[in-house]
C-alpha cells in the first residue's frame, strides 16, 4: 500500500489538530522510510519480480528490521517515546496518535501483501494479497486516502481544493506504480520511495502553512519525484523469455541465482553477451537493431525469469 496510508494521517489530524501534518505523513510511512535505507544498506532484501503479483512487482522477501509485526510494534512505540519526549510537551493523546499512525502502516500492509509480512525475525509470514486485485487494491487505497482526507475537512480546513488536487496527485502516481513500468533495480525503487516519501511530508507542510499552490505542487511531484523507470524503452519483438545456455552447451529454462552469460533467443539460438548486472537484472548486448536496440544500447532482462525489461543506454 501506498497513498491509502496517507488517509490514516488526515483522520488522525481530524481527532487532534495539535499534531502537524507532515508528522503524520512520515508517521504512517515510518516502516518503508526505515525499509528503504535498510535495503539500499544491504540489511533487508528486495528483488524485482514482475508478475509476482498482479499490479506490484517487488519480491519483499527478507524485512525483519521493518515490517514483522514485533518491529512495527516496536518502532510505533519508539515514535511514541519519541514524539511525547520532543514535541507533545508530556501529553499522551498526540503521542499515542503518532504511535498508533506508524502501527498504521502495518495493518494496511496486511491486507495488500501477499504473505511477505513475517509475524517475528523472517518467519510465520501473512498477508491476505489484494495486489493481485488490481483495481480492488486501487479502490482501496482511493478510499482511504479521501476517506481520512474528508474526516479532515469536517473539522474546518480552508483550503481543501488544493488538499484534494494533492490528492489526486497521488492517486495518479499510485496508478504508475500499479500499471507502469517496473523499477530498474531494487536500489533504484528503494531510493524513489524515499524521495517521495520526503517529497510529500514537504508539500503536505508547505500546505498546511498555505505556502503552496496547486500548480507548484504539480511541478514538486513531477520534477521532485519521477519515477527512476522512465528512461527504460520497451524492446521490439522479443520473445516472450530468453534461455540460458550451461557450460555443457545445453539451453536451459533460466532460474534465481545471478545473471547467466550467455542468454539465448529460443527462437533462432541468437546468443546475447552480458555487460553488467544489478538487483537481479542483466544488461546484454545484442547486434544493432535487434529487438529495437540501437547503437549505444543495451537490452536489460530479468536473470531469474528471462523476461525482458526493457532497452537502457550503454
Amino acid at each position: 500500500m501506498f497513498v491509502g496510508h496517507y488517509g490514516v494521517s488526515f483522520a488522525s489530524k481530524s481527532v487532534d489538530r495539535s499534531i502537524p501534518l507532515w508528522v503524520l505523513f512520515i508517521a504512517v510511512q515510518l516502516l518503508d522510510v526505515l525499509w528503504a535505507p535498510f535495503v539500499l544498506l544491504g540489511i533487508e532484501k528486495v528483488r524485482i519480480e514482475p508478475g509476482i503479483t498482479a499490479s506490484n512487482p517487488l519480491d519483499l522477501y527478507y524485512m525483519p528490521y521493518t515490517h514483522s509485526l514485533v518491529a512495527a510494534l516496536l518502532w510505533s512505540a519508539v515514535a511514541f517515546g519519541i514524539y511525547r519526549l520532543v514535541a507533545s510537551r508530556g501529553r499522551n493523546r498526540p503521542a499515542l496518535l503518532v504511535g498508533a499512525a506508524v502501527f498504521s502502516h502495518w495493518v494496511l500492509d496486511l491486507l495488500v501483501h501477499r504473505p511477505d509480512l513475517p509475524l517475528y525475525d523472517d518467519t510465520a509470514k501473512v498477508g491476505l494479497g489484494l495486489w493481485n486485485f488490481p483495481a480492488l487494491a486501487l479502490g482501496l487505497e482511493i478510499a482511504l486516502l479521501f476517506g481520512g482526507m474528508w474526516m479532515y475537512f469536517r473539522t474546518g480546513e480552508e483550503r481543501r481544493t488544493a488538499m484534494a488536487v494533492f490528492g489526486a496527485i497521488m492517486v495518479g502516481i499510485q496508478a504508475y506504480i500499479f500499471f507502469g513500468p517496473p523499477p530498474v533495480s531494487d536500489k533504484a525503487a528503494a531510493a524513489t520511495a524515499l524521495a517521495a516519501y520526503f517529497v510529500f511530508a514537504l508539500v503536505i507542510g508547505m500546505l498546511e502553512r498555505r505556502r503552496v499552490d496547486a500548480p507548484i505542487i504539480v511541478l514538486a511531484l513531477f520534477f521532485g519525484c519521477a519515477p527512476t523507470s522512465s528512461s527504460v524503452k520497451p524492446a521490439v519483438d522479443a520473445p516472450t523469455h530468453f534461455l540460458v545456455r550451461e557450460p555443457d552447451g545445453r539451453v536451459v529454462e533460466p532460474a534465481p541465482g545471478g545473471c547467466r552469460n550467455p542468454m539465448i533467443d529460443p527462437r533462432d539460438g541468437a546468443a546475447l553477451i552480458l555487460i553488467r548486472s544489478s538487483g537481479g537484472r542483466g544488461d546484454y548486448q545484442v547486434p544493432v537493431a535487434r529487438y529495437g536496440v540501437r547503437r549505444g544500447e543495451l537490452l536489460r532482462i530479468e536473470c531469474g525469469t528471462g523476461l525482458v525489461v526493457g532497452i537502457v543506454k550503454r
